[in-house]
């Protein structure tokens, strides 16, 4: 059965009264216990958790409210299971905050996993993240109009691999399944190549096995004996089906194709296997990028200098391999979605592409980020001019085109070979031969925009609006030292995004605790300023007076 309280209802005699002193109790009222009993409890999204149990039959559930509260603190926290337990069960400010009136309340370890599972495979955590959002920014009237955008990168709680120790591991983790399945079966593979799986690792992490492997008179690599090992491996079970349903042997497989290409018959190492590969057995769905192994989430933060404190207004979660240049657009439709779109949007160069600067100004914003760079020794537009109609009028060493057209966002000018080929320009120019006779320099609409772009950077307004920009790598510097945001306790999509989701959105909570302590330290500074100019004022009145 549903056991829910609503927190919207005020309990006439409060068991915290008795408990607790007058100080106490406003203590616990202005900081951040205080505004989730008030504020935060109510929107948690308590239907879509009651879903899962019977309205008429079964045991009481836990009161739905307080465990949503409490799965909403144990991830900024970063409390264990049986911490979050104790703190339900037995801290006074947590069961204020959550709102539990009654004495002698028991929370099971299962019974938390359960309601744990529940949040995670509803992504209910999500809902929390954009339901505590919008509460917050309507009541601290924080302003929307421009926020900045970057990504943070996440550990899960898993190994990152080498892909020496990755192959090893996969080849290794096996022959341990074959063994434990069907040991005769285990001890027909050959005895050397037993032996070499057997032993400590060590071996791998030498330039040539040290057991002095070779074919053909060649000596293998590390990377090729890894590599032959795995063929041979597949090879000689592929038609054995007890051990090709085995999910090791699935790893061995995906691992080998991933990692080797076919060369003339011959398994050779990739140099880039790319980021969706898989990178340890332990998180199946992590990814590798060039910030590491993990996950990423894309954070937008308002930055506006009106505002007291700074709220974030989206998290989106991905894999570590996801381009930061590509996820511009899935943010800007989030952040339309939530009704939460800004004017300006600030974020870095890896965010710049012109592709995302028309995509924000079809939507009515207006990107701050810097152009992508120049390709290295080449001479960019700035250096051409340019007619009002778009046509080049001088190329970089200053020489007039024979001809020049534009049309349909394309450009075009031709140039006689004879002032191409004799111009000391021309290693670092972009023009290309045309024919026998002429060359040709190409533009685009987009060329043109980022020539615009890079020399609007160079202004002292842009960098006044673009430093603002920074602030959001503090937040991330913040949140990796005093939350487990750096890494988490947790492996998988589902949890991983749970936890980053949580601690964001508590991380909001605590900007509403220090909103209110900002306001409070402004309404003492003025109620100072106007008791003392009322005694300055009947002061002078006064000496007014005693003058007449």
């Amino acid at each position: 059965m549903i056991n829910k309280q609503d927190p919207k209802e005020v309990e006439l005699l409060s068991r915290y009264r008795d408990l607790l002193c007058p100080e106490a109790l406003e203590l616990l009222e202005k900081g951040v216990y205080g505004i989730i009993r008030r504020s935060i409890l109510r929107v948690l999204p308590v239907e879509r958790l009651e879903e899962d149990f019977s309205k008429e039959t079964g045991r009481p559930t836990k009161e739905l409210y307080s465990i949503a509260g409490l799965l909403f603190l144990k991830e900024y926290f970063n409390w264990s299971l049986e911490e979050t337990r104790f703190n339900y069960m037995a801290d006074l400010k947590i069961q204020y905050a959550l709102n539990i009136e009654k004495d002698g309340i028991r929370l099971g370890e299962r019974t938390l996993e359960r309601y744990l599972s529940i949040f995670r495979r509803k992504e209910l955590a999500k809902e929390v993240m954009e339901r505590v959002t919008e509460t917050l920014l309507l009541e601290l009237d924080v302003e929307i109009r421009e926020q900045r955008l970057d990504s943070t990168h996440v550990f899960s709680n898993m190994a990152a691999w080498t892909r020496k120790r990755l192959m090893f591991r996969i080849v290794q983790r096996f022959l341990n399944q074959v063994r434990r399945h069907e040991n005769d079966r285990y001890y027909r593979i050959d005895c050397a190549f037993r032996e070499r799986y057997e032993r400590d690792n060590g071996w791998i992490f030498a330039e040539t096995s040290p057991m002095k492997l070779s074919r053909n008179g060649k000596v293998f690599t590390t990377e090729e004996q890894l590599g032959y090992d795995m063929e041979k491996l597949i090879g000689e079970f592929h038609t054995e089906e007890k051990f090709t349903n085995m999910t090791s042997y699935k790893d061995l497989v995906r691992v080998f194709q991933e990692q080797f290409v076919d060369h003339d018959g011959k398994a050779e190492l990739k140099a880039h296997p790319g980021g969706k590969i898989l990178v340890n057995p332990s998180d199946r769905e992590a990814e590798i990028g060039h910030k590491g192994v993990g996950y990423q989430a894309q954070v937008t933060e308002t930055s506006s200098p009106e505002n007291d404190v700074q709220l974030v207004t989206s998290v989106i979660v991905q894999g570590g391999s996801e381009s930061d240049m590509n996820s511009l657009p899935e943010v800007v439709e989030k952040l339309e979605k939530d009704g939460l779109l800004p004017e300006k949007l600030l974020a870095d160069q890896g965010y710049g592409s012109d592709e995302n600067y028309v995509k924000c100004a079809k939507n009515e914003v207006e990107l701050i980020a810097p152009a992508p760079p120049k390709v290295a020794d080449k001479i960019g537009l700035e250096k051409c001019g340019f007619n009002l109609e778009k046509k080049m009028t001088r190329c970089p060493a200053g020489n007039n085109p024979m001809k020049k057209e534009y049309f349909h966002g394309k450009g075009r000018a031709v140039f006689h070979k004879n002032v191409c080929e004799k111009c000391p320009l021309k290693d670092q120019c972009r023009v290309r031969k045309c024919g026998k006779q002429n060359y040709e320099f190409r533009y685009t609409e987009a060329d043109l925009r980022t020539v615009d772009r890079r020399k609007f950077e160079a202004t002292a307004p842009f960098k006044n609006e673009y430093r603002r920009r920074s602030g959001i790598e503090g937040l991330f510097g913040r949140l990796k030292q005093f939350t487990p945001l750096r890494r988490l306790r947790v492996r998988g999509r589902n949890a991983v995004s749970h936890s980053i989701y949580m601690i964001f959105a508590m991380h909001n909570v605590m900007q509403a605790v220090r909103y209110f302590k900002i306001q409070t330290r402004k309404a003492l500074a003025g109620g100072l300023l106007v008791f003392f100019m009322q005694i300055f004022h009947n002061r002078y009145v006064f000496l007014v007076l005693r003058a007449e």
